[in-house]
């Protein structure tokens, strides 16, 4: 059912790799469209590195205040500016000069934007290069490692294009600790669902959590928890708005999300990082994409019931998400199966598979 798919070599690491690991450089980028998945996805990678002993540096061109708060109350983290236009050579020559720096063998980088010429620039200075690859679209891969955790995730989308360490499928989605720990733990199905979780990450590019509260007023049966974004620049007007809901609470920043998901009866978000952290705890959900490459992937999720599909968010309207929400709040069958198939694709220990595999590869 996960499709994943690991070379045998990868989580067999040599002696020396077992030795404590040292420090490990993160680089990802948030804010507006970019949203903070990438960002969130390294921070998880860097909890499971600094548990195993290590440290870790995240880089960055552009880190939004709440989310720079974040990292630097994360123990074992420290943070790096990237003062040059994001992915280009005069950033891959300030990352090879911050792994020098804080003498790292290895930088792992997670975004839509990188192009094959900083995964060989990273390599020519002496840095493995970890290439999180959520799309398969480069031609090649110069690189030493590629995860990619989506479903469909497989070593044939590589094939002829790199020679680096695969990690596929969701048995590699990296989730933070605070989920990892109970992840898989029995979950109760409520017959009618009546409290429902939103969130749109921390950027909610999109402006969903306008539409949501739109189409919540028009549900007052249903007790919602909206979840804002510490990136989300439409913040005290979407607060402003709840004003006019009484079964809406507004949350902002939230540092709990992973007991909020637990308490909640089903999910209503977008299709990033969210998706794997509901699925991993078993909570029913509904997807709006925020971007083309949410849309596919939320596609193949709804194919496998893992999720009810609304659609990009510029097509979506008050009037059908609130229909959306009434049908799944009472079907209990959909939610049951978009619970049970969560559980199946992820069980909480994907970081952990991934540092393994990273100080193999820098062994």
């Amino acid at each position: 059912m996960s499709r994943s798919h690991l070379r045998s070599d990868a989580l067999t690491p040599s002696a020396k790799a077992m030795a404590t690991p040292p420090c490990l450089v993160l680089r990802a980028d948030a804010g507006g469209p970019l949203g903070s998945g990438h960002v969130m996805r390294m921070l998880a990678l860097g909890e499971a590195w600094v548990d195993a002993g290590g440290t870790c540096v995240l880089a960055s061109v552009s880190l939004p205040g709440g989310l720079a708060a974040r990292i630097d109350a994360a123990p074992g983290f420290t943070r790096a500016a990237i003062d040059a236009l994001a992915w280009s050579a005069a950033d891959c020559a300030a990352l090879i000069a911050t792994a020098i720096d804080h003498q790292a063998s290895a930088t792992v980088v997670d975004s839509y934007k990188v192009e094959a010429a900083y995964l060989a620039g990273l390599e020519a200075g002496g840095v493995r290069a970890c290439f999180v690859d959520d799309l398969a679209r480069l031609a090649t891969y110069p690189c030493s490692l590629i995860v990619n955790p989506n479903f469909g995730g497989e070593a044939g989308l590589y094939a002829g294009k790199t020679n680096a360490r695969l990690l596929m499928g969701p048995s590699f989605v990296m989730l933070r600790q605070e989920f990892s720990a109970l992840a898989g733990a029995p979950r109760l199905l409520a017959l009618e669902a009546r409290r429902l979780l939103v969130t749109f990450g921390g950027v909610d590019p999109k402006g969903v959590s306008l539409i949501a509260l739109d189409a919540l007023a028009a549900l007052p049966e249903i007790e919602a928890t909206l979840i804002v974004g510490a990136a989300n620049e439409r913040a005290d007007q979407i607060a402003a708005k709840a004003k006019g809901c009484a079964n809406v609470t507004i949350v902002r920043d939230a540092r709990d999300m992973a007991a909020r998901i637990r308490d909640c009866d089903m999910i209503l978000s977008g299709g990033g990082t969210t998706v794997w952290e509901a699925a991993s705890h078993g909570a029913p959900m509904m997807l709006v994409a925020s971007a083309p490459e949410e849309d596919a992937a939320a596609k193949r999720l709804s194919e496998i019931g893992l999720c009810a599909y609304l659609g990009p968010a510029e097509i979506l309207t008050p009037a059908t998400l609130a229909s959306t929400i009434e049908f799944f709040s009472k079907d209990l069958v959909v939610r049951s199966r978009s619970s049970t198939r969560g559980r199946e694709l992820v069980d909480g220990r994907g970081a952990e598979r991934v540092v393994k595999a990273i100080r193999n590869a820098i062994g």
